[in-house]
Formats: C-alpha cells, sequence, structure tokens
C-alpha cells in the first residue's frame, strides 16, 4: 500500500513539528537516561543523515610574553569530532475503520500521535541504554550484602575511578535499580534526618547525590533484569543521541475500505564517546557494576 504525505496544519503548526516535540517531550519527561546525556539533534545533517560532532583539544603551553617588539609566538590546538549515524529508520501504523472509530475519529488521530511519540522515545532509551551497556567497563561488581546490594565502598571505587580518567566533578551521574537504591539509603543510613539532613529520604525514598553522584531510579529499559546489571555509572558526556528532524506523519483516506491509514515514521541515531580527553589521552566514561555471583 503506498501511502500520500500530507502536511496537516493545526493553528499554524505542522503535524510533524507536534509529533517531534511530543517525541522530545516524551523523552524529557517520560524517559530517564536521554535527558542525562547529550542530545546533538540540533547538528543533524539532513543532505548526509548523520549528527557531527565536535570536541576541542589543548592549546599550546602559555609562554613568556615578548617584550622586544618580536611576533608572539602560535600554537596549534587539535580538533576531534565524530560522525554519529542517523541510521535507526522506525515506523507505526494505525488504521482507524469507520464502523468502529468513525465518531470518534478526531480522538482516535489524537491518541495515535500523542501515543506514538511517547512509543519512539522508549524506543531511543532502549537502543541508547544497550550501546552504553555494551561499551561500558564491567568489572565492578556488589560489596555489600553477600554481594548482591550496592554499598559505599562500591560508590567510592566509581568516584576514585572516574577521578583517575580525569573526568569532570560535574555531571557525574548514577542510574541504579529499585531495589539498589533502597540497599544505598540503608548503607548510608539516610533513614536517619540527621545523616540526611532532612526526612525526604524516608518519606518519599529518594536519594539526590551521593560521592559526587546524582542517583537515579532507573527502569528496565535502562537496567534490564539481569545478574550483570545493577548500577550504571557515567558523565553527561558519554554518550550522544539525536532524532533526524523532522519525524515524518503519513495519513491517507482509503474510501474503497472505509479506513484512513496513519503512520509515524522516524529516524534517530545515537554512538558512545569515544573521543579522547583535552589531553589526546583515552578515556572510559561509562561504568557498569554487577552482582558478585
Amino acid at each position: 500500500m503506498t501511502l500520500n504525505t500530507t502536511k496537516v496544519n493545526t493553528d499554524g503548526t505542522t503535524l510533524e513539528k507536534k509529533l517531534f516535540d511530543a517525541i522530545m517531550n516524551g523523552a524529557v519527561e517520560q524517559h530517564l537516561l536521554l535527558p542525562l546525556i547529550s542530545n546533538v539533534s540540533s547538528q543533524f545533517n539532513p543532505g548526509t543523515k548523520s549528527f557531527e560532532v565536535f570536541q576541542w583539544g589543548q592549546t599550546g603551553t602559555p609562554g613568556n610574553t615578548p617584550e622586544d617588539g618580536n611576533e608572539i609566538s602560535g600554537s596549534s590546538m587539535p580538533i576531534y569530532s565524530d560522525e554519529v549515524a542517523c541510521d535507526q529508520d522506525k515506523i507505526i501504523a494505525f488504521y482507524e475503520y469507520d464502523k468502529a472509530t468513525y465518531l470518534s475519529a478526531v480522538n482516535y488521530a489524537a491518541g495515535f500521535m500523542g501515543s506514538a511519540g511517547f512509543q519512539f522515545a522508549r524506543l531511543m532509551e532502549t537502543y541508547v541504554a544497550g550501546l552504553m551497556r555494551t561499551a561500558a567497563e564491567d568489572a565492578l561488581v556488589c560489596k555489600g550484602a553477600l554481594g548482591q546490594e550496592l554499598n559505599e565502598e562500591n560508590l567510592e571505587d566509581l568516584a576514585i575511578a572516574m577521578d583517575d580518567a580525569k573526568l569532570p566533578k560535574e555531571g557525574r551521574r548514577l542510574i541504579v535499580t529499585p531495589r539498589q537504591k533502597h540497599a544505598l539509603i540503608r548503607a548510608f543510613n539516610l533513614k536517619d534526618a540527621g545523616v540526611a539532613g532532612g526526612t525526604g529520604e524516608l518519606r518519599n525514598a529518594f536519594i539526590s547525590r551521593l560521592y559526587g553522584f546524582d542517583i537515579y531510579e532507573g527502569n528496565t529499559n535502562i537496567l534490564p533484569v539481569a545478574d550483570a546489571n545493577q548500577a550504571l555509572a557515567f558523565v553527561s558526556s558519554a554518550c550522544w543521541w539525536g532524532l533526524g528532524i523532522n519525524p515524518t506523519v503519513e495519513r491517507e483516506r482509503q474510501a474503497t475500505k472505509a479506513r484512513t491509514a496513519y503512520t509515524v515514521r522516524a529516524r534517530y541515531g545515537a554512538k558512545v564517546n569515544e573521543l579522547p580527553d583535552a589531553d589526546n589521552t583515552a578515556q572510559t566514561k561509562i561504568w557498569l557494576v554487577g552482582k558478585d555471583v
């Protein structure tokens, strides 16, 4: 079946733009991982179906300022760049039949478009999480509760590993499973308001920041239920992702079949950041903590 693409204008805004916003809002509001890493959607190159990412290197070593009128010595500064392929091409289709939904056609169309945005955001998050887990250093294991739960020593090891890699102090993230979140609350005695600085942890089972990490409770899109996936630590520059602009909305009225066909198609891509640091040194930016089984 061939679908004829049409742009539907609503309040001066195309449906493609509304859908793009729905996907991005779904990524930010309904999902966890994507807002914590680098979104390079604005650097999409439609002609090449890719995203171009740049990272500046280190300048030359400062020298003495000449005082004899001679020209100032110049120095070089390397520029690192990488290309992220926008190679994930996905589509969702929906058929609206007159007999069943004729009186609710507008509501069905709106519901489909809103749900499609959420589904694409979920798909992107799962895809990106898989890339990050595959690239992660996975030698670290849980050290508390007989190797089944995270404890203070785990967070200390992660912090030291990031310090040794000369990673920024800001932007350090730790995503844990629901069980491991509660294990950290116990390990750090955050039920004690005197230790936590308030009663928020006890009342809401919430952790904000420990050992320099912003702590987040993950889901099975990020940490599938498996012994090797108990926590994912990384810095915000560890991975790039982007959504190609714009997602395509196709709608066709099929009178001979008494139905309307809708499809939403979107392209996106992601890549783990393997560029060297400013000193041209390779860095590990992602760690996976598993159970010691």
